[in-house]
């Protein structure tokens, strides 16, 4: 379970610096957007892998959620140009939003009595 928030605070990092990676920083409302939105998953993925109690991770998956559609959407309102710039900003928010609802759905089974989450 916490493997999965690892992966989306990275994810989250590799989103905050995208914007200067592929050197579209000068597209001040596109860098803005990754900017706050990777800070923002980025703090949610990491304080949801670091909480002690394995079942309130359920309630980190709603930002981490929302940010992964932010960015598997957000190209339709920053204005990005290129293939890669759209791509390597829509596939990580897939990625968010996918991860995001398996801890979702792996913990509504676990409050029926099903397939406990692994607690680590």
């Amino acid at each position: 379970m916490k493997e999965r928030n690892w992966v989306c605070a990275g994810l989250g990092l590799w989103l905050t610096v995208l914007p200067w990676v592929l050197d579209f920083g000068g597209q001040r409302r596109a860098a803005t957007g990754h900017l706050i939105g990777g800070i923002v998953l980025t703090v949610a993925a990491i304080a949801a892998a670091l909480h002690p109690r394995v079942d309130v991770q359920k309630w980190y998956a709603i930002p981490l959620f929302l940010c992964g559609m932010w960015f598997a959407t957000a190209q339709a309102f920053l204005g990005h140009y290129s293939i890669a710039q759209f791509w390597s900003t829509v596939w990580p928010g897939i990625i968010v939003v996918g991860i995001a609802l398996w801890t979702w759905m792996q913990f509504n089974r676990f409050l029926e009595g099903r397939n406990p989450p692994d607690g680590r």
